[in-house]
C-alpha cells in the first residue's frame, strides 16, 4: 500500500534535472554523482534557497528510488522501506527553517559498507515543506516534494550491459517537417549508464543533411530500466495556425532519407547503431511549383514557335521577291534605264 501512495504522489512531485523554478523552494544540484570504493566516506553539501516571499520550514528524508517508467522520472519507496544507498546516506539536519530569500548549505555523508555490492546505488534527498508553509502557486492540499537524486558508483565487479531496444520515427512518410525519431536504450546490467550519441540524416545521394544529438543532457538509465530519448528534425518553428502549404513551403524536404542512429555507452566506449529509410513528399510545394515550371516551359515553345513562324515568314518574303526577279528581268533592266 505503501509503495502505491508514493508512486501515486509523484503525479505531484515538482522533481526534474533542473533547479524548481523561481516562486519556490530551489535545491542544488539536482542531480549529483560519486564514484566510490566499498569502505569509503563521502562528504558533501545541498544547497536549499528559498524564493518564495514567505518563511518557509522543511522537512528533509532520504528514500530508495527506482525508474518509474521510460521517461526516467523516479519511483520512490517510503521513508521506512530504505535500503541500499538510502540507509548510508545521513543528514545533518533534518529540519530547516529558511526567512524569505535565505541560503543555506545542508551538510551530508555517505558512509559505504566495507561489504557493499559493486555497481550503482541510488536514493532521493526530498525536502517537505511543513503544514504551516505553503509554496506559492502549490495548491491547496497538495504535498509539493522536490529535492536532490543521489547516484553512487561502487568500485568492483561492475557489469555494464545494455541494448538498443528500438530505435524508430513516429512515421514512414511525412509531407513535410518535423520528423520525430525516438531511442529506446535498455540497461541489463548493475550499475547506471549515460548513452550519448548523434542521429545522422543523409538525402537519396547520400549527403548528410542534418546531425541530431542524443541524450546531450547526458542523463542516466538505471539498471533494469529503459528509457526513452527524443530528437527531432525540423528546419523553422511555424507559427500556431500555419496553413498546410505554409508549413511546407518552410519546413521543405523532399525525397528518401536515411536516419542512421549512433550510440556510445559506458566507460568502455561501447558502441550500437541503427538505420532506418522514411520519404518526404511535399506534394502541395511539388504541384505548385510543377505547374509554375509547365507554364515556364509551355511560354517557351509558345515563343519558340512564334519566332520560327516569324522567321518563315520574312525568308518567305525574300525568296518570293528574289523569284519575281529571276521571272521578270525586264522589269528590272527597264529600272536602270
Amino acid at each position: 500500500m505503501k509503495k502505491i501512495f508514493f508512486a501515486s504522489i509523484l503525479a505531484v512531485l515538482v522533481f526534474s534535472l533542473a533547479p524548481l523554478a523561481a516562486s519556490a523552494i530551489t535545491i542544488s544540484p539536482p542531480v549529483i554523482e560519486f564514484d566510490a570504493r566499498p569502505g569509503d566516506t563521502i562528504v558533501d553539501v545541498l544547497k536549499l534557497y528559498n524564493e518564495t516571499a514567505e518563511t518557509q520550514t522543511l522537512t528533509g528524508s532520504v528514500q530508495t528510488f527506482k525508474a518509474l517508467n521510460e521517461t526516467g522520472a523516479p519511483s520512490f519507496l517510503s521513508p521506512e522501506e530504505a535500503t541500499d544507498l538510502a540507509t548510508w546516506l545521513k543528514l545533518d539536519e533534518t529540519a530547516v527553517t529558511l526567512a524569505s530569500d535565505e541560503r543555506k548549505d545542508i551538510l551530508f555523508s555517505i558512509n559505504v559498507p566495507k561489504d557493499a555490492e559493486p555497481g550503482g546505488h541510488f536514493a532521493g534527498v526530498l525536502w517537505t515543506p511543513s503544514a504551516n508553509s505553503t509554496l506559492e502557486g502549490s495548491g491547496v492540499g497538495i504535498t509539493v516534494k522536490t529535492g536532490t537524486l543521489v547516484l553512487v558508483r561502487v568500485a568492483g565487479d561492475v557489469n555494464e550491459t545494455g541494448r538498443l531496444a528500438s530505435f524508430t520515427a513516429d512515421r514512414a512518410s511525412y509531407n513535410y517537417l518535423p520528423v520525430n525519431f525516438s531511442v529506446r536504450f535498455e540497461n541489463l546490467g548493475n550499475v547506471h549508464l549515460k548513452p550519448v550519441g548523434v542521429v545522422e540524416i543523409k538525402n537519396l545521394l547520400g549527403r548528410k543533411v542534418t546531425t541530431l544529438p542524443i541524450n546531450g543532457d547526458l542523463a542516466n538509465v538505471l539498471p533494469e530500466s529503459i528509457r526513452k530519448f527524443d530528437a527531432t528534425w525540423q528546419k523553422t518553428e511555424v507559427t500556431l495556425g500555419a496553413s498546410e502549404w505554409q508549413r511546407e513551403r518552410e519546413n521543405f524536404a523532399w525525397g528518401k532519407y536515411t536516419a542512421t542512429l549512433l550510440l556510445d555507452y559506458g566507460v568502455d566506449g561501447q558502441e550500437t547503431s541503427a538505420s532506418l529509410v522514411f520519404w518526404v513528399f511535399p506534394w502541395r510545394v511539388t504541384l505548385f511549383y510543377l505547374a509554375i515550371a509547365l507554364i515556364i516551359i509551355l511560354l517557351i515553345i509558345f515563343a519558340i514557335k512564334s519566332y520560327n513562324k516569324w522567321l518563315i515568314k520574312k525568308f518567305g518574303q525574300q525568296n518570293k521577291q528574289q523569284n519575281n526577279q529571276q521571272e521578270n528581268p525586264e522589269n528590272d533592266q527597264k529600272i536602270e534605264q
